[in-house]
């Protein structure tokens, strides 16, 4: 099983250091990070690698033409949310993958609109940051779902965000609400 991360500072670290490191020392599971914006933490992630963590592949940065292709390479997409930064930073990830049809293992603050999102279109799992144990728990019992499991909370998060988020829905509520607000 591939679960694929993008790295930026919300939170990512929580991930590899307390819970990979940690709690999934097993080559079952394999980590996928890649880069839309350079971090400080790709060193950190890079350092792991070197020290042996044979499960996660770094990436190289990786152009936003290859977008869609990286996110329908994995089975399951992480996406973080910062207990901080909830109200001022949304990962705009989380209609991509969805838009591709891969399930959603959020990890973030129960209240937040990503999980929000998650929870009303049925796309996945939504884990506090912070909890090891049920975030190591999640991922073991995301691998043990059929790939025809998996594949469900993604369809349900595909047809939903096609729905509700799609591009000339939101124009509409967009020039609808300025045309009432003028």
């Amino acid at each position: 099983m591939i679960l694929d991360v993008v790295n930026h500072a919300c939170g990512v670290n929580f991930l590899f250091h307390g819970v990979l490191r940690e709690s999934l020392s097993t080559n079952l599971i394999t980590i996928s990070i890649y880069h839309i914006q350079m971090t400080v933490e790709k060193n950190e992630i890079d350092n792991l690698v070197a020290s042996g963590a044979s499960n996660i592949v770094s990436l190289p940065y990786q152009p936003l033409a290859l977008l869609r292709s990286t996110l329908e390479s994995a089975d399951v997409q992480v996406v973080v949310v910062g207990e901080d930064t909830v109200g001022i930073v949304h990962p705009c990830k989380i209609y991509s993958a969805l838009y591709v049809g891969r399930p959603i293992l959020l990890i973030s603050p129960y209240e937040c609109p990503a999980a929000e999102i998650v929870r009303a279109l049925n796309a996945g799992w939504q884990i506090k940051q912070g909890d090891v144990t049920a975030t190591k728990d999640t991922i073991l019992k995301i691998y043990g779902l059929s790939a025809d499991e998996r594949q469900r909370f993604g369809e349900q998060g595909a047809a939903g965000v096609r729905q509700h988020y799609s591009r000339e829905r939101l124009l509409g509520l967009l020039t609808s609400f300025i045309s009432n607000d003028v």
